[in-house]
């Protein structure tokens, strides 16, 4: 299997994007592994300024709050609770939870897939806090642009895989592969 970047280079045409779909990614570990989750419900702000959304998150260190969520699971269909609802073309803030020791992948992009996807995701960033030599280490926030995801018109999925490391003592770092699809109908939509 050929792992390639799907999301293209950008600028997206943000007129086209009507809101900003904000998640924030957990997990817990017990007898059962590792459980990925989403914290609290996807947050879902109205317009298409995603510059002025983050920079009011570097800001204010916005959270969203609550108890774990799982996605919708379709009768008949393989899904995992962590897909993506896209209805819409929006930009989507994947934000990994705070109190955790771990990142996005520091030395490449913290999105691949299965599929070319570039005429339907473009713009994705790595949003650093810090003020270390490597912009993308110690990177637990991203966005990107769907322009043309799957939706009401046209239903269906795209895979991904995001890409996290766990950081260990002495600068060690264990990668781990997250993956989840963007669909419409199902995914995690609250």
């Amino acid at each position: 299997m050929s792992i390639i970047n799907p999301i293209g280079p950008g600028p997206a045409d943000a007129s086209r994007l009507t809101e900003i779909r904000h998640a924030k990614l957990s997990f817990s570990h017990g007898t059962d592994g590792l459980q990925f989750f989403y914290v609290g419900k996807i947050k879902k702000t109205p317009g298409n300024d995603i510059k002025g959304y983050i920079r009011d998150i570097a800001k204010h260190s916005a959270e969203l709050a609550g108890e774990r969520c799982h996605g919708k699971s379709l009768v008949g269909d393989e899904t995992s609770p962590l897909d993506l609802n896209s209805e819409v073309p929006c930009y989507f803030v994947l934000e990994l939870d705070a109190q955790h020791n771990w990142q996005f992948q520091h030395d490449g992009p913290a999105i691949t897939g299965k599929t070319h996807l570039h005429d339907k995701y473009c713009e994705l960033r790595h949003v650093h806090k810090g003020s270390g030599h490597d912009p993308a280490d110690g990177c637990k926030l991203i966005y990107f642009a769907a322009i043309d995801p799957p939706g009401k018109e046209k239903p269906g999925k795209h895979p991904f895989n995001f890409h996290v490391e766990f950081l260990q003592a002495g600068e060690k770092r264990l990668p781990i592969i997250i993956d989840p699809d963007i669909r419409y109908p199902g995914g995690h939509t609250s």
